[in-house]
C-alpha cells in the first residue's frame, strides 16, 4: 500500500465506514459528527501509516471506528465518551509521579509549545518586557522620591513645624530664633525638636576657592535623625555656642574627591569662609540632608550662637512624642501657633503646621510624579490587554490540539494548568527583560530627571529589592491574570463544542470573539486617556515656552560671585570690588554692557510677609510670597526692563527706596499712580517709599503660591550709610552678588568673565555662571519632562492599540476567509467588504474612543496642578486626539480591508 495523500483509495474507504458507523449518533448532529469523524480518521489513520506502515493503519483504523461506534451510541444515549481509539480514557497515574515530577513536565511542554510558534511568542515576551521594564523603572523614582520611608530613625514620626498663613493658604518654613524656642518648649507633642539652615560655604582647597552646599545645624540633630557616621563622631552639646573651637562634619563624598590624598581626614583642619574648621565626623555617601546639595554640616547652639547666626532663621524639624498621633499633633499645632507667634514677637496672622518628612518637596514635583505613576500603569494595562490577545491567538490555534488532548484522556484541569505554566514562562522571560531594560532605562533617564524634581529626596534611586518584588509580582501576576481567560476558552471539557468552534469552516466562538473585541476597545481606551493627556501637556509646554520673561533676555549672561568672609565684610568693600569688576567687565571684547543683580527666572531671595500701607493705618494684608531682586542703578537699562510709571534708582539711592512691579501697583492702589505711596513690612519700623514700577517678569512657576508680584531694591549701599555693626570673627555665611552682561556671543563670553573677575581678585568663588535664556529653559524643565514621558507613554500606547485592532482584524479575516470567499461567489463585490472590514476595525475604535473621552473628562483632571494656561477639557486637545486615533485606526484597518478585498472565491472554495 503507497503511503499517498489521504484522498487515496484506502482512506477513502476508511472515511466510508465512519460515515456508515455515525448513522447511529443522534439525528441532530450526524452530519457534523460524519464530517469531522471522516476527517479526524483520516488523519490519524494517515500518522499511522508513517509511523508503523500498514500494519500500524489496519490497527488503528479497527480501534478508532469501534471507538466511533461506542461514541455514537453512547451520544444517542445522552452520555458523552471521549474518543480515545480503544485506549483507556485516563492514562493510570505513574507511581512516584510528583507534584514537582509533573510541574518539570507542564514547563518542558510549555517551552516545546513556545519554540513552535516563535514569533508569536517572542512578540508576547517583548510586549511584556517593554511594560514592565518601563513601569519598573518609573516605579524605582516613584518609590524614592514619594513612597520608600526616609532612611531616618523612626521616620514616620519625623515632622517639620512650617508657618502657616491662614488667610492666603500660604506656608512656609524657617523661624526666627525666639519663636524656635517656643516651638522647642512644646514637650507634650514634641519629643525632640531640633533645626538647620541651609547655606553654603567657600572652602579653600588646593585647586582654589570654591562653593559647597552646607547646613548649619543644632548639635543633636543628627543623633536625632539615628544614621551613625562612617567614621568618627556626630556633634555634642555645646558645640556651635560663641566662642567654641569650628567643628565640621564632612561628607563621604566631599573626603572622596576633595581630599582623596589623605588617608586620615579626622582631625584635620579644613578652611571654611576663612575660618579653620575641625573634621570631626564622615556622614556615610547615602546621606542626604536636608538635600541633595549638602556635603558640610557646621554645628549652631541656638541658645548661645555666634553673633553673625543670631538672626537666622530655622527650619524646625522635629520629632513625635510617643502616643502622639500625626492627626493630633497636627491639631494641637494649629491651635497654638498663632500664640505662640505672637509671644516670640510676630504677627499673630500666621499659625503653624505640621509637615510630615514623607511630604517633603514641592507639590508640582509630586503631582508631576503621580501623573507619570498613573501614565505607565494605563501602559500596562495596554500590554495586559495585548498579551491577553496574543495568548487568546496562541490557544484558539491550538483548538485542534486541545480537542485531541482531551479526547485522549486529558481534563480540563490538566490543559488548563499546562497552559497556565505556559503564561507564567512567559511572564518569567518578561521579567527578565523588564529588569534589563528598566536598568537601562534607569542609568540613561537618571540624569535627565530635572534636579527640583530630586532636590529634596533623601533616597537613592535605583533597583533595590522592592522595585525587584515589584517587577516579579508584576510581571508573573500579569501574565497569570491576562493569560487565564483565553486558557479558560480553549480547554472546554465539550470535544464537540471544540471541534466545531475550531473546524476549518467555523468563525471562532462569540466568546472568543467577545473577549478579543472588548481587549481592544479597552487598549483604544486607556490609549485615548494617555494621548489626552499628552496632549494637554504639549498644549501647556507651548503656552509655557511661548511667554515673553518681560525682558529682552537674548543675550544676556549671569555669574554669581560668593565673597570671602575676609577683607569683604562690609557692604561698601563689596561695592568697590563690584565697581571695579563692572569696569572690567565692560572693557571685555562682544560686551554691550554689565550690572550688578539677580536676573529672573532666579529671585535674589523671597519675601513672606505682611505689608501696611501708609494711607490705611493699622490694616494688614494677607500674607504674601515676593520675589525680591537686589540691583543696581543701570540694572532696568541692561536688562532692557522697561519702566511703566515713575524711575529707575540712582546711585546715591536710599535704602528706603522700592520699585515694584505692574501687578502690585495694580493690585494695591488701583485707578493711581503708585509713586511716591509708602507701605512697610509687619513689624518694621521702616517706611518703603515706590519710586518706580516696572513691567511684570515672568518666572515661570507653575506653583500658584509664588505670586506674580516683583520688588526691586537698591543694593548698592549710599554714600554716607552707616556700615552695620558686625563681629570681628569671620562670619559662617556667605554674602553673594550676581552680575549680569550683555554680550554679542553669549557662549564664548562665558570664560571671559571668569578671568575678568579673578583679575580683580583671585579669592573670589564663582559659584554659578549660565546664560540668562537657559535659566528659562531650565525653569520649564519639570513640565518638560513630563512631556517627553508622556509623550513616549501614549506613543507606546497608540502603536500597540494599533496593533490590537490589526491582529484582531487580521484574525476576523482569516477565520471568514470562506464566508467572504462564498459572497464574493454570489455577487458581493470587493469594495463591499473592503468597508464592511473598514467598518468592523472602526466600530472597536468608535467604542473605545468614546469611552475613552468619557474617562479622560475625569482622570486628567489630576493633572490640573501641573497644566498651564489649559482645562483638562480643552476641545484642540481633544479633536487632536480623536482625529489622530481615527487616523491610526484606519491605518491599522487597511491591510486586513485589503487582504478580504483580494480574495479570490474560486481558488479558496477549492482548496476549502
Amino acid at each position: 500500500m503507497s503511503e499517498g495523500p489521504v484522498t487515496s483509495l484506502p482512506y477513502r474507504t476508511i472515511g466510508m465506514v465512519a460515515r456508515c458507523l455515525m448513522r447511529l449518533a443522534p439525528p441532530g448532529e450526524r452530519l457534523f459528527w460524519a464530517q469531522e469523524a471522516e476527517h479526524t480518521l483520516r488523519e490519524v489513520c494517515a500518522e499511522a501509516y508513517r509511523r508503523e506502515g500498514g500494519v500500524g493503519l489496519v490497527a488503528t483504523a479497527f480501534a478508532e471506528c469501534l471507538d466511533l461506534a461506542r461514541a455514537a451510541l453512547r451520544a444517542r444515549l445522552g452520555r458523552a465518551t471521549p474518543i480515545t481509539a480503544g485506549h483507556p480514557s485516563r492514562p493510570p497515574r505513574q507511581k512516584g509521579r510528583k507534584g514537582m515530577q509533573i510541574l518539570i513536565h507542564d514547563i518542558r511542554l510549555g517551552i516545546r509549545s513556545l519554540r513552535t510558534s516563535p514569533t508569536a511568542s517572542l512578540v508576547a515576551i517583548l510586549t511584556l518586557s517593554l511594560g514592565i521594564g518601563i513601569n519598573t523603572a518609573v516605579f524605582s523614582v516613584l518609590d524614592s522620591l514619594l513612597i520608600r520611608p526616609a532612611p531616618f530613625q523612626q521616620p514616620e514620626r519625623l515632622v517639620e513645624v512650617w508657618n502657616s498663613a491662614e488667610q492666603s493658604k500660604v506656608r512656609y518654613p524657617r523661624f526666627k530664633r525666639a519663636l524656635y524656642q517656643a516651638w522647642r518648649s512644646q514637650t507634650d507633642l514634641f519629643d525632640r525638636v531640633e533645626g538647620y539652615e541651609v547655606e553654603s560655604a567657600i572652602y579653600a582647597g588646593p585647586e582654589g576657592a570654591q562653593s559647597v552646599g552646607a547646613s548649619f545645624v543644632t548639635p543633636r540633630l543628627l543623633s536625632m535623625l539615628g544614621v551613625a557616621p562612617l567614621a568618627g563622631r556626630v556633634f555634642h552639646d555645646g558645640d556651635g555656642r560663641e566662642g567654641t573651637a569650628a567643628q565640621v562634619v564632612i561628607s563621604e563624598r566631599f573626603r572622596r574627591e576633595q581630599l582623596g590624598s589623605l588617608v586620615d581626614v579626622l582631625g584635620s583642619t579644613l578652611t571654611l569662609n576663612g575660618r579653620p574648621h575641625t573634621i570631626v565626623g564622615i556622614m556615610p555617601a547615602s546621606f542626604h540632608f536636608p538635600n541633595r546639595s549638602q556635603e558640610l554640616w557646621l554645628p549652631l547652639d541656638v541658645d548661645d550662637p555666634p553673633a553673625a547666626l543670631r538672626d537666622s532663621r530655622i527650619v524646625a524639624y522635629a520629632r513625635l512624642a510617643p502616643g502622639v498621633g500625626l492627626a493630633q499633633a497636627a491639631e494641637s499645632v494649629g491651635e497654638r501657633g498663632s500664640r505662640l507667634s505672637t509671644s516670640a514677637g510676630g504677627p499673630a496672622s500666621v499659625s503653624a503646621a505640621l509637615m510630615p518628612v514623607s511630604q517633603r518637596g514641592d507639590s508640582g514635583s509630586r503631582q508631576s510624579l503621580i501623573v507619570l505613576g498613573g501614565a505607565v500603569m494605563f501602559l500596562l494595562l495596554i500590554v495586559c490587554a495585548n498579551l491577553a490577545n496574543l495568548s487568546l491567538s496562541r490557544t484558539l490555534a491550538r483548538g485542534r490540539d486541545f480537542a485531541v488532548r482531551s479526547a485522549l484522556g486529558a481534563t480540563r484541569r490538566d490543559l488548563i494548568r499546562e497552559t497556565v505554566v505556559e503564561n507564567l514562562l512567559v511572564g518569567v522571560f518578561g521579567v527578565a527583560g523588564g529588569l534589563v531594560l528598566a536598568t537601562v532605562v534607569l542609568q540613561t533617564t537618571t540624569g535627565l530627571i530635572p534636579d527640583q524634581m530630586l532636590f529634596q529626596s533623601l533616597n537613592r534611586i535605583d533597583l533595590d529589592l522592592r522595585a525587584l518584588t515589584f517587577t516579579i509580582v508584576a510581571g508573573l501576576l500579569t501574565s497569570l491574570t491576562f493569560g487565564l481567560p483565553p486558557a479558560l476558552l480553549g480547554s472546554r471539557p465539550n470535544i464537540v463544542g471544540v471541534l466545531r468552534h475550531e473546524s476549518r469552516s467555523s468563525t471562532g466562538s462569540s466568546a472568543s470573539r467577545r473577549l478579543r473585541s472588548g481587549l481592544v476597545v479597552g487598549e483604544v481606551t486607556v490609549a485615548i486617556v494617555l494621548l489626552v493627556g499628552a496632549a494637554l501637556m504639549v498644549r501647556s509646554f507651548l503656552k509655557l515656552h511661548a511667554l515673553e520673561p518681560g525682558f529682552q533676555s537674548e543675550g544676556l549672561v549671569s555669574v554669581r560671585v560668593g565673597f570671602p568672609s575676609e577683607p569683604y565684610a562690609e557692604p561698601q568693600v563689596r561695592d568697590r570690588f563690584s565697581a571695579d569688576a563692572l569696569a572690567e567687565l565692560r572693557r571685555l571684547p562682544g560686551i554691550r554692557s554689565a550690572t550688578v543683580g539677580t536676573v529672573p527666572p532666579d529671585a535674589g531671595s523671597i519675601r513672606f510677609s505682611q505689608l501696611e500701607f501708609a494711607g490705611k493705618p493699622g490694616e494688614l494684608t494677607e500674607q504674601l510670597i515676593v520675589p525680591t531682586y537686589n540691583v543696581w542703578p543701570d540694572y532696568f537699562a541692561v536688562l532692557r526692563l522697561p519702566m511703566v510709571d515713575g524711575r529707575t534708582f540712582t546711585d546715591d539711592e536710599p535704602a528706603s527706596s522700592i520699585i515694584v512691579s505692574q501687578s502690585f501697583a495694580r493690585n494695591y492702589w488701583p485707578g493711581q499712580s503708585a509713586v511716591g505711596q509708602q507701605f512697610r513690612s509687619e513689624g518694621s519700623k521702616t517706611w518703603l517709599t515706590v519710586v518706580g514700577v516696572a513691567t511684570e517678569v515672568r518666572q515661570l512657576s507653575l506653583d500658584d503660591s509664588i505670586g506674580s508680584f516683583e520688588w526691586y531694591q537698591p543694593q548698592k549701599t549710599a554714600p554716607g550709610a552707616a556700615a552695620p555693626v558686625r563681629s570681628a570673627s569671620p562670619s559662617p555665611t556667605i554674602e553673594y552678588r550676581t552680575f549680569v552682561v550683555r554680550a554679542d556671543d553669549p557662549v564664548a563670553a562665558m570664560p571671559l568673565l571668569k578671568q575678568a573677575i579673578h583679575r580683580v581678585d583671585s579669592r573670589m568663588v564663582l559659584w554659578k555662571t549660565s546664560v540668562v535664556d537657559d535659566l528659562f529653559t531650565e525653569a520649564i524643565a519639570r513640565p518638560r519632562v513630563v512631556l517627553v514621558l508622556l509623550l513616549v507613554f501614549s506613543g507606546v500606547g497608540l502603536v500597540l492599540a494599533a496593533a490590537g485592532i490589526y491582529g484582531v482584524l487580521s484574525y476576523l479575516v482569516s477565520q471568514r476567509l470562506r464566508e467572504i470567499g462564498i459572497r464574493l461567489a454570489l455577487g458581493a463585490s470587493p469594495e463591499g467588504m473592503f468597508k464592511q472590514i473598514i467598518w468592523s476595525g472602526m466600530s472597536f475604535t468608535l467604542a473605545g474612543l468614546i469611552t475613552g473621552l468619557v474617562a479622560s473628562y475625569f482622570l486628567v483632571r489630576v493633572m490640573r496642578s501641573i497644566l498651564f494656561e489649559v482645562e483638562p477639557s480643552d476641545p484642540i486637545a481633544v479633536g487632536a486626539v480623536s482625529l489622530l486615533l481615527l487616523m491610526t485606526a484606519v491605518a491599522a484597518c487597511w491591510r486586513p480591508a485589503r487582504r478580504a478585498m483580494s480574495v479570490d472565491p474560486v481558488t479558496l472554495l477549492r482548496d476549502q
